[in-house]
């Protein structure tokens, strides 16, 4: 074996000795607690008009922009009280863009240690200089605010993707004002099932004016694909001519696009929230853990191997679940993630219980 084929077998050995070892697998089973789709919405049938591509044909820049982009960025501005927003294919694409293109070396970046990889990612590509904060601890992030020089800016998500919690928005819109810090939020688990019109924590309580940035994804709640970051016209305009991310891929296709604004306009978020919520309170009550509303909660175990039985005796009864393993969570922070939606039953979450205990 040459040198390069042993150093990823090495890799590979190394994952799976320590039970860690990812794979792609065929996932369908009769019960979800594993998916994204928080509301249902990816059941949802629309009837595309046969003179919609379904192909993007090239970048924004070039042949990718029709009046339907037009339109329904015109449309996420409106309904989520933005002066502007922009679609990028994916919350990947978002993340990285955003912050690839409005932040530089000489500015600071402070950012919850739980942040998405995408946006981990994204930093690296600013080059800036960038300081985590303990997870969701108001008092570390003052004290990385009172240390940062240059243009600050501070990155949170409102709900957690792998621990499900939430984060004090309101306490880190106080920090950012008080240090003149800018802040941006990522929503993408929260987009759909917080919000009147589905926009999330930020629209839920009334802060749209209060944060620098904020991004949204279509590929989870709102059973879509894409996302999209609403923020000034002023960052838009930047991010057109400077986040590589947008212009060198192609575009969303109009079928996806149309999607998007189908799912906006013809669905009652608030009659699917408050089914989730229901939910959401029954499994909590069910298994005696605090209800933060969250659709994403946590079960954990004293060890990796446990939380493997669990997965794997809860799929033998077809029920769809996932354990979350280092290093997408840190060692010691295992656990099996149950994503709750509006549409799971009471006997499927005592059908769960009944397996675990």
């Amino acid at each position: 074996m040459n040198a390069l084929n042993q150093r990823l077998a090495d890799k590979i050995n190394q994952r799976n000795e320590s039970s860690t070892l990812r794979s792609l697998n065929i996932n369908s089973y009769a019960v979800d607690f594993y998916s994204n789709n928080y509301l249902g919405l990816a059941q949802k049938k629309f009837e595309t008009p046969t003179h919609f591509l379904e192909s993007g044909t090239g970048s924004r820049l070039i042949s990718g922009t029709s009046s339907l982009h037009h339109e329904v960025e015109t449309l996420l501005a409106q309904r989520f009280h933005s002066e502007a927003a922009l679609l990028f294919n994916s919350g990947y694409d978002a993340n990285l863009g955003l912050l690839q293109a409005l932040v530089t070396r000489h500015d600071t970046v402070i950012y919850d240690e739980h942040i998405h990889a995408s946006s981990r990612d994204g930093l690296v590509l600013a080059r800036a200089k960038a300081y985590s904060f303990q997870h969701n601890n108001l008092q570390h992030l003052e004290e990385r605010l009172q240390k940062a020089e240059g243009i600050v800016f501070v990155l949170v998500e409102s709900l957690y993707s792998m621990h499900g919690d939430l984060a004090d928005l309101k306490g880190s819109i106080d920090l950012c004002n008080k240090y003149g810090a800018h802040l941006i939020v990522d929503e993408a688990h929260a987009g759909a099932c917080f919000g009147k019109n589905g926009g999330g924590r930020i629209e839920a309580l009334g802060l749209e004016k209060e944060v620098f940035a904020r991004l949204l994804t279509f590929g989870k709640g709102f059973g879509a694909h894409g996302a999209v970051v609403l923020s000034s016209q002023l960052v838009k305009d930047n991010l057109i001519n400077f986040a590589r991310s947008f212009i060198y891929t192609t575009t969303l296709p109009e079928s996806s696009v149309y999607r998007i604004q189908q799912i906006l306009t013809q669905t009652d978020f608030t009659i699917l929230q408050e089914k989730l919520q229901e939910n959401i309170a029954y499994f909590c009550a069910l298994f005696g853990i605090p209800n933060n509303g969250s659709p994403i909660q946590c079960l954990t175990a004293e060890n990796i191997a446990t939380l493997r039985i669990w997965e794997k005796n809860l799929k033998a009864a077809d029920i769809g679940i996932k354990c979350i393993l280092p290093p997408t969570v840190k060692a010691g922070e295992e656990r099996l993630r149950v994503c709750v939606h509006a549409f799971n039953t009471k006997v499927e979450m005592e059908e769960m219980k009944k397996i675990l205990l």
